[in-house]
């Protein structure tokens, strides 16, 4: 019947904390297209939004860019586009400067693209790790080093949604990473896929994805990370995020907050072409 499974955007005006996302309200792509992996970023006063944006007729995403005001959402164009497909626009600075890695798994490697022009010029910098399949992949300094979190398929049945990894590094950009002794962090679906990082006051919280069954991306989960250096990772549960809060919602996979904004994806049922 020509029915497929749909990511829209919700939006909801406070920081996340204090959110409360049975409020927000609801933002949809164009039609033939479906937007999810919201990441905020703050610039000049304003705020962007980062999304993938999944071509149903070409079953393949890119990334655009939002801008959410006051008064509205409206798509600023596009911001990076692949002969692949292109998702989880994770945004992290490094020197003074922008960068993008986005889940390219694909490509066989873990990308970072640097910002040109804000928001819709980058370019190809440089791989943080080739000759892998990963997804979902995030950087933060913490402890003096570079962190990367990431979620990879050692199958070969292009499973990212299970084991999650851990590498480290001096430089963020020297494609010189370390794995970290006690890889795999953990094999489980209802953890092993990042959704989402918030800094807070010093304080680490991750997201992940819930997976339900025979369906991906039912629910959130957000871990503290209570212990990361060389030797040891642990976090700790701080809550479920789950979706029924939005009517007609059978799935969310995605958290990022910015100031007083805080956007999650939701998942529906539409017809598509």
């Amino acid at each position: 019947f020509g029915i497929r499974d749909a990511w829209n955007l919700s939006v909801t005006r406070a920081a996340w904390r204090d959110a409360a996302l049975w409020r927000g309200v609801q933002v949809k792509a164009p039609r033939g297209h479906f937007w999810a992996d919201p990441f905020l970023r703050q610039h000049a006063g304003r705020t962007y939004c980062f999304v993938e944006d999944y071509v149903y007729a070409t079953n393949r995403a890119h990334i655009s860019v939002l801008d959410i005001t006051t008064a509205d959402v409206r798509c600023l164009g596009v911001a990076l586009r692949e002969g692949f497909h292109l998702s989880f626009p994770f945004l992290f600075e490094y020197g003074g400067k922008l960068y993008m890695s986005p889940e390219a798994s694909e490509s066989a490697q873990i990308r970072i693209y640097q910002c040109d022009e804000f928001p819709l010029r980058w370019s190809l910098h440089s791989v943080a790790i080739d000759r892998v399949s990963a997804a979902d992949s995030m950087f933060f300094e913490h402890g003096g080093r570079w962190w990367l979190l990431t979620s990879i398929d050692r199958s070969g049945l292009n499973d990212h949604c299970s084991e999650l990894c851990l590498f480290h590094a001096d430089n963020p950009l020297a494609g010189e990473w370390t794995a970290h002794p006690c890889n795999p962090l953990c094999i489980d679906t209802d953890m092993g896929r990042n959704a989402g990082l918030i800094m807070d006051g010093g304080r680490i919280f991750r997201a992940a994805q819930r997976q339900g069954f025979d369906q991906y991306g039912e629910g959130l989960t957000l871990f503290e990370i209570t212990r990361l250096d060389r030797l040891a990772y642990t976090e700790r549960k701080v809550t479920d995020i789950q979706h029924d809060y939005l009517r007609r919602s059978i799935g969310s996979h995605h958290i990022s907050t910015a100031g007083n904004i805080t956007v999650v994806d939701v998942k529906t049922h539409r017809f598509a072409p």
